[in-house]
């Protein structure tokens, strides 16, 4: 098992000591091992590209999703890579046959994508486009769930709900199993957003309950970015298909997201290398063990630094690895009026302070504005201490003291 932290980032990664990185949840880190092993593939590919091509990447293929597939607690056959969330959810909506009138449901923190996608399906295919707002503060669990039934109730032309597993923006561990419970009870079919999810919790899919499932591999599992899995509920393996259709076949689904010309499909292959990493150092009980605890101690160290607050949520739905923290008063941390159903502009990044603290103090974090305020997301990885998030706690109060 190894030992977590400044030491295992000199060791096993290829990121910059020398500089202070708070966003795994983002973009990812793949480790050197991981790295070089897809070097190996893209070696391979380009030493014999037809011995490649030909007879070897199909056999790549089904041996990554077989090891991926346990990862997920899945069989084989649900499981297809594609390059990320954002891709798998696209193939499933694009896939599905909507009727003018039906209905799509999201809510006020579905990813900024995922919006635009199903803003996308309302403009082409005249689907309905129906939000749940999710309160500010939020104080229980069974707020959501009495908005997702009270909108699941009053539209029943309501096709598809997408659920995060996990949101991104506020990090959240969403009543995912509820939802989903919820939704069958009025025939709704439901698609898990789990970009945040492999890697975070272990995961239970052909258990879970959903019709589809899309999760990255490269922001908690190690693998290299452009790797993502999708899962499809075996009734639907005919009916899904990727947003490119290169191979056509109704019969054996993994044969139209492999056969995509020739792409690079490195990233998939490395997965193997990835995992085998995460298990070698720990596996889930021990990197949950260490990222959960620094999650909580960190936005801890901050908030009281800072002298503000979390982002108002129960206890249980803090997600594993991420918390989300008010930035102080300050005009370099604007503020922005918004109305409540102004969904469109219900999470905004702030840029400018993300380019200065990392210019000026070699700090990787994400500063955004939610519901008019501005916070600051953090990551905790196994290449992080406490150490770090103190320096971002002491940057920004530098910067707050050059502006008395």
């Amino acid at each position: 098992m190894a030992v977590f932290g400044r030491a295992l980032m000199k060791k096993e990664f290829m990121l910059d000591s020398s500089k202070t990185f708070l966003n795994q949840g983002s973009y990812g880190n793949a480790p050197r091992r991981v790295i070089e092993c897809r070097t190996g593939y893209i070696r391979m590919m380009e030493e014999s590209p037809d011995d490649y091509f030909r007879w070897k990447n199909e056999d790549f293929w089904l041996s990554m999703v077989q090891t991926v597939a346990e990862f997920i607690g899945s069989d084989p056959q649900n499981v297809v890579f594609v390059q990320n969330t954002t891709t798998g959810i696209n193939a499933v909506i694009r896939s599905l046959n909507f009727e003018k009138g039906d209905g799509i449901l999201i809510n006020s923190w579905t990813y900024g994508n995922v919006k635009n996608i199903c803003a996308y399906a309302a403009d082409t295919r005249h689907v309905d486009l129906y939000y749940v707002d999710i309160p500010f503060p939020l104080k229980s669990v069974d707020q959501i769930l009495t908005a997702y039934e009270e909108k699941l109730s009053k539209h029943q032309n309501i096709k598809l709900a997408i659920v995060d597993y996990i949101s991104s923006m506020p990090p959240a561990l969403m009543p995912v199993k509820e939802m989903i419970a919820l939704c069958r009870k009025y025939d709704t079919l439901v698609l898990i957003d789990g970009a945040h999810t492999p890697g975070q919790l272990p995961l239970h899919l052909d258990q879970l309950g959903a019709d589809f499932y899309a999760g990255n591999l490269h922001k908690w599992a190690f693998a290299p970015r452009g790797s993502a899995v999708l899962w499809i509920r075996p009734e639907f393996h005919h009916t899904i298909f990727p947003v490119v259709t290169s191979y056509y076949d109704k019969e054996v689904v993994y044969k139209n997201f492999f056969y995509q010309g020739t792409g690079d499909n490195s990233t998939y292959y490395s997965t193997a290398e990835a995992l085998k990493f995460y298990q070698e150092i720990g596996g889930y009980d021990k990197i949950s063990e260490y990222c959960s605890k620094l999650a909580l101690d960190a936005a801890n160290l901050l908030v009281k630094k800072w002298k503000t607050s979390l982002y108002p949520m129960p206890d249980n739905m803090l997600p594993p690895f991420m918390r989300l923290i008010r930035m102080p008063d300050h005009k370099w941390f604007p503020t922005f009026k918004t109305s409540a159903d102004d969904r469109k502009n219900f999470c905004r990044d702030n840029m400018s302070l993300m380019k200065t603290v990392w210019e000026r103090f070699q700090i990787q974090s994400v500063f955004i504005s939610i519901h008019g305020q501005s916070w600051c997301r953090i990551s905790a990885s196994v290449y992080n201490e406490i150490e770090d998030y103190e320096k971002l706690a002491d940057a920004i109060l530098t910067l707050l003291d050059e502006e008395k």
